[in-house]
């Protein structure tokens, strides 16, 4: 999903990263660039993760320098239906300086009190995040988000 309001210059993307579908593309990629072999790529491809996780990234991360990871998560929600869902938690990834914010990575837990997070008929889901002077609002269909197993997230 893409989206950007409130900023004029920035663009940011984020990826469901945790759907096998994302696994094998960047497990793919991993292999061609021969930073990890076939087998370890397998081995990242069929281990579940056992939360969502959307990767948020851009050109241009500023507005996220100004918050760490525990702010980041207080400003942060899945919105599901009518529900508001918190990250589990938020991990910013830095450039080789370490000073240089590259991603920040969200963390969402798939169920929550004993009920699904994202039911399975659901239509929509947004990743907002409230940063300042700007908020971000990434949109996910997850009827459209399927391998052959079915439902992809």
């Amino acid at each position: 999903g893409q989206g950007v309001r409130g900023m004029r210059e920035a663009s940011f993307e984020a990826r469901w990263i945790s759907a096998k579908t994302m696994r094998e593309a960047l497990a793919r990629m991993e292999v061609l660039n021969g930073k990890i072999g076939q087998p370890n790529a397998e081995q990242f491809v069929e281990e579940t993760p056992p939360d969502y996780q959307i990767i948020v990234f851009g050109r241009d991360m500023a507005p996220f320098v100004k918050f760490d990871e525990a702010a980041l998560a207080k400003h942060s929600y899945l919105q599901v239906n009518r529900k508001k869902v918190a990250p589990a938690n938020v991990k910013l990834s830095r450039g080789p300086n370490g000073k240089r914010v590259v991603a920040a990575t969200f963390t969402f837990s798939k169920t929550a009190n004993g009920e699904p997070t994202i039911p399975p008929k659901t239509k929509s889901v947004d990743l907002i995040c409230k940063l300042k002077g700007a908020t971000l609002k990434f949109h996910f269909d997850p009827r459209k988000m399927k391998d052959k197993a079915g439902r992809d997230l």
